[in-house]
C-alpha cells in the first residue's frame, strides 16, 4: 500500500517526477525564452518569454505573453513553492 501512496505522489501533477528542469535564480531579474542569451533558456517557445524577478525570498514572473495560472491568463504572478 505503501508503495502505491509514493507513486501518487511522485506522479502527481507538483510531484517530483514532472520536474523537467532545475535552474537556481539570481536575486534580480532572471529572463527566460528560447533564445539562448536568456538566464533560462527554453526547448521551445518564444524567444523572449518573460522574466522571473527573485527578491527578498519571493519569486515573481512577468511574461511577455499571458501564462495560465490557475486555469486564467495573467502577465504577472507571485509564484509558491
Amino acid at each position: 500500500m505503501w508503495r502505491a501512496d509514493r507513486e501518487d505522489q511522485l506522479t502527481a501533477d507538483d510531484g517530483w517526477l514532472t520536474l523537467s528542469a532545475l535552474h537556481f535564480l539570481r536575486p534580480g531579474e532572471n529572463t527566460f525564452g528560447t533564445n539562448l542569451q536568456n538566464d533560462l533558456v527554453l526547448p521551445e517557445g518564444p524567444a523572449s518569454a518573460g522574466v522571473f524577478e527573485l527578491r527578498e525570498n519571493e519569486v515573481y514572473a512577468r511574461a511577455t505573453n499571458p501564462l495560465m495560472v490557475n486555469g486564467k491568463p495573467v502577465l504577472t504572478a507571485k509564484l509558491y513553492p
